[in-house]
């Protein structure tokens, strides 16, 4: 009885060995201080928050360092991009609900709701942009992270910022642009490349691609909304044309309707000049 005892206390001590050191070595969750008390694992803080469907600005105790770090990564040739992140979704309620607040989306209302944080920056050094994502809040009930803000070399003054810019990556998806008023893409080797490349890919995979068309706001709604859907047929006809099936292919356009940047400047205007275009993953079975 002794001997069986004995083993017994030695496999029980060696699992709460083992426990332990994937509580506290592996995972971080908690771990015994001197005194024996549990340690919980520290949880950084974002500096910026957001409720969702709203565009004032929260800031945590992590935003005074997360600042400072900011001012001082900067150069005397850099702008500071602020960008605010919204859903199809929050936007649609933000507009009915506000359709006075002088903004044209619930992004741009967020990022220039960031810039009265920075106000030691001059105007000349701040861009705000807005940017729609297709992933909601996980929980829309606490605040949540709706912004990007990041540093850029400043543009040659005089410059169009269209001249020499024609396809855009980003986390979720690609911009192709276009000059003003034309639903001809603004045409180099490697937005060709790209088109080429992604051509192949989805002959490949069998995924689906969804082209979204977009405008500036010069012009009547109803315009802009045709330049929109010419924009993406143009892109669409060269996709099939290096032999993408149709039925791979889903578009829609937007019109004036989701800016990426202010349509109050030459630069936002040609930003919000665009074709998205974003991959759609065939559903394994």
């Amino acid at each position: 009885m002794s001997k069986y005892f004995i083993s017994l206390l030695a496999f029980l001590l060696y699992m709460g060995i083992v426990e332990y050191h994937y509580l506290c070595k592996v995972t971080g969750v908690w771990c015994f201080g001197a005194m024996g008390a549990p340690v919980e694992k520290e949880q950084v803080l974002d500096p910026i928050l957001f409720n969702w469907k709203n565009g004032q600005a929260q800031t945590t105790d992590a935003f005074p360092a997360y600042k400072e770090r900011l001012l001082l990564s900067n150069s005397p040739d850099s702008i500071l991009v602020i960008t605010g992140l919204y859903t199809r979704e929050e936007n649609d309620d933000y507009l009915a609900n506000n359709p006075n607040s002088g903004y044209e989306n619930l992004g741009l209302a967020r990022a220039a709701e960031i810039r009265k944080l920075f106000p030691e920056i001059p105007d000349d050094r701040i861009r705000l942009e807005s940017r729609r994502v297709n992933q909601p809040a996980k929980d829309p009930g606490a605040p949540y992270v709706a912004s990007e803000l990041k540093w850029m070399v400043k543009p040659d003054e005089g410059k169009a910022p269209s001249e020499d810019v024609e396809i855009v990556a980003l986390p979720d998806r690609e911009l192709i642009y276009f000059p003003y008023k034309s639903a001809e893409r603004i045409k180099s080797d490697n937005l060709e490349n790209y088109l080429v490349q992604l051509a192949a890919k989805v002959k490949s995979s069998g995924d689906k691609i969804l082209l979204t068309g977009h405008t500036d706001n010069v012009g009547s709604a109803e315009y802009n909304m045709n330049l929109s859907l010419q924009r993406v047929s143009d892109v669409k006809a060269l996709l099939v044309g290096l032999g993408v099936p149709a039925t791979q292919i889903q578009t829609a356009g937007m019109g004036l309707k989701e800016p990426m940047a202010s349509n109050t400047t030459e630069e936002g205007r040609a930003k919000n000049r665009r074709v998205e275009v974003e991959l759609i993953k065939q559903q394994v079975q």
